[in-house]
């Protein structure tokens, strides 16, 4: 049964936790990070939400724990896990990408772990985090290693909440179709910084979403994984709408872009197959990332 909840980054896919378990969550966080989000809270679609932070070892053992960091905050929040597991701990990491459960069995057993993402339409606004109203926000998830139990424990928790979930059978699957989705809706209108009407409007927009989904198929039919082998542009699209990266970019923001084509060059590279659209457009965007730092003023 579960009762304790742990949260690990407060980002989009964190606020959307604190919003839906209507604050009945510890936040897990160390020095200038734990202090700002004691003092400040999160403003969340304009109401504001007090926290409960704690650090690792304040916190206690969990029966839940949210992974909600960026890429470059993995690595912290792997290292605060023996800090909060018990034998029946449930762990689910809600990263962008595909590979970070296999960074977190590394560290913890892996019954622990089922896999998981999120489909979620927000947007930042100064520090306040904002929800799209046009969309729901749904949480996905599924077990690789026969943990049955903590399926069953999941699913009857979240019956008790407000958040949106799908228990599903083909999980990596699943998981890599997201991927796929987000590095060819995500990444070439984050390079021209334009809408997303680029897919509908533009032949040339689709063609860059098409060759990048191309490469991410490659892998995935390498890896024994099964995507659809044609690009799959984000119903919405003819909305206009500014994705995750282009937001970023906009806001000079670090981008996720290393979690989306530097995990996929790595693939490719241990495959030894070449990708060359995807390298073009990992390092068009780490440039831009430079420009947003100021390099070439």
């Amino acid at each position: 049964m579960i009762k304790n909840v742990a949260l690990i980054g407060c980002g989009a896919i964190g606020s959307y936790f604190v919003e839906s378990l209507n604050n009945r969550i510890t936040i897990i966080a160390n020095g200038k990070r734990k202090e700002r989000l004691k003092k400040d809270g999160l403003w969340i679609n304009d109401k504001h939400y007090t926290l409960n932070v704690q650090t690792e070892k304040s916190a206690g053992k969990q029966d839940l724990i949210l992974i909600g960091t960026k890429a470059d905050g993995l690595k912290e929040a792997i290292s605060y896990l023996p800090y909060l597991l018990k034998e029946d701990t449930i762990v689910l990491s809600l990263l962008n990408g595909v590979t970070s459960e296999e960074k977190i069995i590394q560290f913890i057993p892996k019954k622990h772990v089922l896999h998981s993402f999120m489909k979620i339409g927000s947007y930042r606004k100064d520090n306040r985090i904002y929800f799209d109203i046009n969309k729901i926000s749904n949480l996905y998830y599924g077990s690789l290693y026969g943990n049955r139990q903590q399926l069953h424990s999941l699913s009857q928790f979240l019956k008790t909440t407000q958040i949106h979930f799908h228990e599903v059978d083909n999980i990596l699957e699943q998981m890599w179709l997201k991927y796929a989705c987000n590095i060819a809706n995500n990444l070439p209108q984050a390079v021209l910084q334009v809408n997303s009407t680029l897919y509908t409007k533009s032949e040339h927009g689709y063609k860059l979403a098409s060759l990048l989904w191309s490469e991410v198929y490659k892998v995935a039919q390498l890896k024994g994984i099964q995507i659809p082998e044609q690009v799959q542009i984000f119903p919405d699209s003819e909305w206009g709408y500014k994705y995750s990266t282009l937001q970023d970019i906009e806001q000079k923001r670090e981008t996720e872009v290393d979690l989306f084509l530097k995990e996929l060059i790595n693939m490719a590279c241990e495959l030894h197959i070449q990708i060359p659209f995807s390298e073009m457009t990992y390092h068009y965007i780490k440039a831009l990332e430079e420009k947003n730092k100021g390099y070439f003023e």
